[in-house]
């Protein structure tokens, strides 16, 4: 069987091909504390899971707004939003790009079960074209994006203020268009604090991408 180190942080985890080598998607096992965790690989992803399943969306009144039940897109409910807002996304697929310049948070119910919530870029080669390659444009600091199967092309982090900062994406699924990276921190951001937790990135051929420009 081939074995391979997998390094997350400052912890190292043996990986061990279980099965044929023919099968497709391969199945490997990874070596965790309490366990053996089964890992499945084709030629273009590694799944190795996060705490996914530890994810619960925001609940009653804790929502400030809800899609579907008051808004049918994200830009209608962030258009009305104020900073501080959490706007919850039910099991809906909002077939948008998105651009975000409030401090809000942004939940959808996850992608565990039957029911997700899903930005998907509606065409992801012509918004290339015309020079708009985001799924998700992060203009303002204090944004969190929860709880989201996120398909197409990426979250942009963008801001040429300093203070711009404490932008969290966790517990996501990203599936973008090949040779996309799923988060990209553009050169001229200027943004930190950026936590990237418990997301998942299947299809993923670029890697994701941070930069900052210091005067």
């Amino acid at each position: 069987a081939r074995t391979a180190t997998l390094t997350v942080g400052s912890a190292t985890y043996s990986v061990t091909q279980a099965g044929a080598f023919a099968v497709s998607p391969e199945v490997w096992n990874l070596s965790v504390a309490g366990g053996t965790q089964s890992v499945a690989v084709t030629d273009s992803e590694l799944r190795v899971g996060a705490h996914l399943s530890a994810y619960s969306p925001p609940t009653g009144g804790a929502c400030t707004t809800r899609i579907p039940e008051q808004y049918s897109s994200l830009a209608a409910a962030l258009a009305t939003a104020n900073n501080g807002d959490t706007i919850c996304v039910g099991a809906v697929d909002l077939n948008e790009q998105v651009s975000i310049s409030k401090s809000v948070r942004i939940s959808g119910v996850g992608f565990q079960g039957a029911g997700r919530s899903r930005i998907v870029t509606p065409d992801p080669a012509g918004a290339i074209a015309s020079g708009a390659g985001y799924g998700v444009f992060v203009l303002a600091s204090g944004v969190t994006i929860e709880g989201f199967e996120i398909v197409g092309l990426p979250i942009l982090l963008w801001s040429d203020l300093p203070a711009a900062s404490s932008v969290v994406i966790r517990n996501n699924w990203f599936q973008p268009v090949a040779d996309v990276r799923p988060i990209h921190s553009d050169l001229q951001s200027q943004q930190s604090q950026i936590t990237v937790v418990n997301n998942l990135f299947t299809l993923n051929g670029s890697g994701l991408f941070f930069a900052k420009i210091f005067d």
